[in-house]
C-alpha cells in the first residue's frame, strides 16, 4: 500500500459514490498503485462482505501528506473537512496536493458549491 496517495468517499455503501470511489480505487491499483482509503463517514462498514475483503485492509486513518483524491461531491466538503480535522489530518491536507473528483451530470454546477472546490489543488 502506498501512502504517498490516499483516496476519500465511501467505499462501502451501496451508492453512486461509493462506487465512484472503488472504481477509481480500481483503476489505480491496475495501474500499480495501491492507494489508501478513508471511509469518510465509517458508514456500512461490514455489510458488505465483499467490500471488506476488497477494500479494508486498505483503510486507513488520515490523510496522505503527498496526494489525496476526493471522490466526494462539493455539497460534502464541509462536513468531511470537519471529520477529517477531528481525525488529526489538517497537516496532511495543508501540506498535500489534493484533488476532488465530483461527480456532476447537469450543464450548471451550484454556484455555492463551485466556490468549494477552491480549496483544492484540482479538479476532475
Amino acid at each position: 500500500m502506498s501512502g504517498d496517495l490516499v483516496l476519500i468517499g465511501h467505499p462501502f455503501s451501496a451508492i453512486g459514490m461509493a462506487e465512484h470511489v472503488r472504481s477509481a480505487w480500481r483503476a489505480f491499483k491496475a495501474a500499480g498503485v495501491v492507494p489508501g482509503l478513508i471511509d469518510i463517514y465509517g458508514m456500512d462498514r461490514n455489510k458488505d462482505p465483499d467490500f471488506e475483503r476488497e477494500f479494508g485492509r486498505h483503510v486507513v486513518p488520515k490523510l496522505s501528506p503527498a496526494t489525496n483524491l476526493f471522490c466526494i461531491n462539493a455539497d460534502e466538503v464541509d462536513q468531511a473537512m470537519e471529520v477529517l480535522e477531528a481525525t488529526g489530518s489538517k497537516p496532511a491536507f495543508e501540506s498535500a496536493y489534493n484533488i476532488i473528483y465530483p461527480a456532476w451530470e447537469l450543464s450548471k454546477y451550484p454556484e455555492p458549491w463551485a466556490r468549494v472546490l477552491e480549496r483544492f489543488d484540482e479538479v476532475w
